[in-house]
């Protein structure tokens, strides 16, 4: 997690500890954010994958 943090420019390790708990919780609250948002994307890109599927067995089907 330190590692995602860093490369978004945020807070890590001793850094993060001397935080206030308030902004302590914007980071964590904006990692959480952008964890949603690429479980998000993946949800959709599978669903495109399956929906690939079904077209390419359609037109197997149809070629047949």
């Amino acid at each position: 997690m330190d590692f995602h943090a860093a490369s978004y420019d945020l807070a890590v390790g001793d850094e993060f500890d001397d935080l206030p708990p308030f902004h302590q919780g914007k980071i964590v609250s904006e990692l959480m954010a952008r964890l949603f948002d690429q479980l998000e994307m993946t949800a959709l890109l599978a669903n495109a994958d399956r929906e690939i599927l079904a077209l390419q067995d359609l037109l197997v089907e149809f070629a047949s």
